[in-house]
């Protein structure tokens, strides 16, 4: 037997399959077998703001809200701590006229979380 552990993956993954005679089955073990998920962010704007809606809570987000600031009202509006994921690792502010994309992740057991949309 070999077990397969996705420790860094987000979201639901397909079963892996194999060419051969393997029987590929999914086991799931521990108090919580879910999977983080992962969704991503991009703006490209130089002003304005836009307002976000999570299930019946929104949130208006500022072109130029710090990553701590944006981090706070997608908490609230999820009513669960999210973390920002920078994978560039110098994003300040969540928006500017070249396009920032960064990821956020949802740690806790949510379900299959809703997109957030604007």
């Amino acid at each position: 037997d070999v077990d397969i552990e996705f420790v860094t993956e987000r979201g639901s993954l397909d079963l892996i399959t194999s060419s051969g005679h393997e029987t590929v089955t999914k086991l799931q073990e521990g108090e919580a077998p879910y999977r983080p998920e992962r969704q991503a962010f991009n703006c490209d704007a130089d002003g304005g703001f836009a307002t976000l809606t999570f299930g019946d809570k929104t949130s208006r987000v500022n072109f130029d809200d710090t990553i701590s600031v944006f981090s706070s009202k997608l908490s609230f509006l999820t009513g669960s701590t999210i973390t920002i994921v920078d994978p560039d690792d110098f994003i300040t502010t969540i928006c500017d006229s070249q396009g920032k994309t960064f990821f956020i992740d949802f740690p806790l057991s949510m379900g299959d979380v809703g997109h957030i949309t604007v």
